[in-house]
């Protein structure tokens, strides 16, 4: 929603808080006072969870096709989707990019003490990184279907199996 459709909707509950603020026994004719005070209340109930809905929307997480990882299409040149990894998400893949790792090769030379180092000074000691590197090897040798089955052995970067 912009920022003029929230302005409209707020004008709009200021028109109606005008119509409630009438005296009760006023004999003009309109809306009553409750019903103008439920009108008012629908309002901005509709603005506060459209605000929330657009600041937690977010998209559905890509597979590896829909990220573009072809078997041709990969190149470590550029920055790779670390969201990929399991156990990555969007704050450890902005803090990673934050380190200078962006792609799939950086991340997989790295020592999973340093990642370690690197999440703890973030608050993000929950994250395990000890498989980070694996998965992000085989992503950067393009082998998605051997990244796929290491991922169902994996819950939030953790060996479960």
């Amino acid at each position: 929603m912009s920022k003029h459709s929230i302005g409209l909707l707020l004008t709009t509950c200021l028109s109606y808080s005008s119509i409630a603020s009438a005296p009760l026994e006023s004999t003009q004719p309109g809306i009553s006072w409750w019903a103008s005070l439920l009108i008012l209340g629908a309002v901005i109930l509709l603005v506060a969870l459209l605000i929330l809905w657009n600041t937690t929307a977010s998209p559905a997480p890509a597979t590896h096709a829909e990220a573009g990882h072809g078997h041709d299409s990969h190149s470590t040149a550029s920055a790779d989707d670390l969201k990929v990894i399991e156990g990555i998400g969007p704050k450890i893949s902005a803090l990673l990019h934050s380190a200078g790792i962006a792609s799939y090769e950086q991340l997989s030379k790295q020592d999973v003490y340093r990642l370690r180092e690197l999440l703890h000074g973030a608050g993000l000691q929950i994250a395990d990184p000890s498989t980070w590197a694996e998965q992000a090897r085989l992503a950067a040798s393009g082998d998605w279907e051997g990244l796929d089955r290491l991922q169902e052995m994996l819950k939030g970067g953790r060996r479960v199996v």
